[in-house]
């Protein structure tokens, strides 16, 4: 019985190191034609996704009715590029939450950041918050017509106060305030 069975013959698998010299290409002396053009604009290496514009930094802005606070930082947060705040650029006490003194600290603020290759912010604004004012002083208006003067590119405009959750207690004690 073993005798009719026909036995298949076993193709041999050749592996890289095993191919025959024979079948390597070997290019000719003739030059060859060259390749038609093609009517298609050839294929950009620009990334898709790259921006006409600078860098970009965020910008926290505390404004109470006492001061005018700004401090801008990288996108991550972590390392302060510029710090300014209204006693930084007004005398009188009173005057660092002015208007005015915002308007100054803008401006300082965004030639600095110019000068360091940035031309558009994303704004965070805090007010007090807490038990405290929820509302933004009269600096933050200010500021951000200042920025946009100086030529500043505003992304995002945030509001980052912090609100009471729970039972938050008034500084003051029992009786209160004792004016």
């Amino acid at each position: 019985m073993s005798e009719k069975i026909a036995e298949k013959p076993v193709e041999k698998v050749e592996t890289h190191a095993e191919k025959p010299a024979e079948k390597q290409t070997v290019k000719s002396a003739e030059p060859q034609a060259a390749p038609a053009p093609s009517t298609a604009p050839a294929p950009s290496t620009a990334p898709t996704h790259s921006r006409k514009y600078g860098k970009k930094a965020i910008l926290h802005v505390y404004s109470s009715f006492n001061n005018t606070i700004v401090t801008a930082t990288d996108l991550t947060g972590a390392e302060t590029i510029v710090r300014q705040s209204g006693g930084m650029v007004m005398r009188a006490g009173g005057d660092k939450a002015s208007p005015y003194s915002a308007m100054q600290v803008a401006n300082a603020v965004a030639e600095d950041l110019k000068g360091k290759g940035f031309d558009e912010v994303d704004i965070l604004i805090r007010a007090p918050g807490g038990t405290k004012s929820r509302s933004p002083g009269s600096g933050a208006q200010s500021l951000l017509r200042a920025l946009t003067r100086a030529g500043m590119r505003l992304g995002k405009i945030e509001e980052v106060t912090p609100l009471p959750t729970g039972n938050m207690r008034k500084k003051g004690g029992k009786r209160g305030r004792r004016v």
